[in-house]
């Protein structure tokens, strides 16, 4: 009789893991094949939003695709050297100075009736709020400026800058 009790009790226990077992392998099947695509909204960093739609530039066809830009918005403003900018504490870099003065704008960024220089152009909206596109580096504590305003300034399909044969300094 007490092996009874002591095959009852086996048999109770290999079901009850046998159970378990079943159940924690149906649940770990069901967390790794749940889609692990989560969307992500647009963030706001130090006054930045960013996104991921660009428009492509006028250079462009408008089939072909701008990969990766960023849209960000805020306020612009020059920081201690003449070729980079701020946006929200974020570095944008824009190119050499000679290039900046030496290349006019393809259209009025500051709305002042006057289409100049890039350079111009980027102090007349100086303090005012912006929307640009830029390409992070690897580390995306700085940023390169390749549009502003709807006008783009470089073209982002070109692997050289446009002032890479122009002799300009970096």
């Amino acid at each position: 009789m007490a092996s009874d009790v002591r095959t009852r009790r086996s048999t109770w226990l290999t079901a009850i893991t046998s159970v378990s077992v079943v159940a924690v392998v149906v649940a770990s099947l069901a967390i790794i094949l749940d889609d692990p695509e989560i969307p992500v909204e647009p963030r706001v960093v130090e006054g930045v939003t960013s996104s991921e739609t660009v428009e492509t530039p006028s250079t462009a066809t408008i089939s072909q695709s701008v990969a990766g830009l960023e849209r960000l918005e805020g306020v612009l403003r020059p920081s201690g050297e003449a070729d980079e900018w701020s946006l929200g504490g974020l570095e944008i870099d824009v190119g050499p100075v000679p290039w900046m003065r030496s290349t006019i704008a393809e259209a009025d960024i500051d709305k002042n009736g006057e289409v100049t220089s890039i350079y111009e152009e980027l102090r007349g909206v100086s303090g005012e709020r912006v929307e640009i596109w830029v390409r992070f580096d690897n580390t995306r504590d700085d940023a390169e400026l390749f549009a502003i305003e709807q006008t783009f300034l470089r073209d982002p399909n070109t692997p050289q800058p446009p002032w890479a044969d122009g002799g300009f300094d970096e």
